[in-house]
């Protein structure tokens, strides 16, 4: 979406679409790591479960903000959420 974007403004041919991925699962490395401990310590917190019956089996998965590549998107994203964590821990202390 962003590259067919860029090449419309920037006056560009178009590039071909790419036929979707069925089967593709994607991981968020710091916000799965935060609902596995958020879980994990609020044992009684529970949603309903996920209607998963249209899914199917995972064929392949990806990382939404990690490529060896361009691994700095990834480091900014764990940046990003040491900071709001730091904040969340500070602003609860202000708050007593």
């Amino acid at each position: 979406v962003v590259l067919a974007a860029y090449r419309d403004l920037a006056g560009l041919p178009a590039v071909a679409d790419q036929p979707q991925r069925d089967g593709v699962r994607w991981r968020f490395g710091p916000k799965d790591l935060y609902s596995s401990l958020f879980y994990s310590l609020k044992r009684g917190f529970t949603l309903p479960a996920p209607d998963i019956s249209t899914v199917g089996a995972a064929q392949t998965r990806t990382h939404a903000v990690f490529a060896w590549d361009d691994p700095k998107p990834a480091f900014a994203e764990l940046a990003n959420f040491v900071r709001k964590a730091w904040l969340r821990l500070i602003g609860g202390k202000r708050g007593r």
